[in-house]
């Protein structure tokens, strides 16, 4: 049910490949790593690439820019920005010139989110505790959840696509 149905709205939408401005920080790389669990073309620039994204990149899953620079949006349909990217950010205006589709990344999680059974766990303290716990119960039962946890572990984002109806989401104030 739910990746189907966020391929479905992402194919109507013409979203094909997905450009991320500024990938390395944690809520972008959490949605681009399930972009990429989906199958979607993924590229991206930071001025600092994180250990995982720079890891990404090696391994050929995604094309890495450590430049902001114009030209790079013209491969993607999307792109994907966040908060911390200001207007005057040279891709952010190119994608804007260009056309390309522009989703702030907790709209793109959203959308991700809303394609599924969605439980998120709100709060100011143990959302990241309870929403692995629910991760795990799930699992346990055999449900196959997707999920993104608002942490990393080892360095890496707390986020899968699966094959079950539900999607845990750590939600917070963005």
């Amino acid at each position: 049910m739910g990746a189907s149905k966020l391929k479905a709205y992402l194919r109507a939408a013409n979203c094909r490949s997905f450009y991320f401005i500024g990938i390395s920080g944690v809520g972008m790389r959490a949605v681009a790593k399930l972009l990429l669990a989906l199958g979607y073309e993924v590229h991206g620039s930071d001025l600092a690439p994180c250990e995982e994204v720079r890891h990404w990149s090696d391994a050929g899953l995604i094309k890495l820019h450590t430049v902001h620079d114009e030209k790079n949006v013209a491969m993607a349909d999307c792109v994907i920005y966040s908060s911390a990217i200001k207007a005057v950010n040279p891709e952010y205006q190119a994608a804007i010139r260009l056309e390309k589709t522009l989703y702030h990344r907790s709209e793109m999680l959203s959308l991700i989110a809303g394609c599924f059974k969605l439980i998120a766990v709100s709060g100011t303290h143990g959302k990241t505790t309870t929403s692995a716990m629910l991760v795990h119960i799930l699992r346990e039962n055999k449900l196959q959840p997707s999920f993104c946890v608002g942490a990393s572990y080892a360095g890496k984002i707390i986020a899968e696509i699966d094959s079950g109806d539900f999607f845990v989401l750590e939600a917070d104030e963005s």
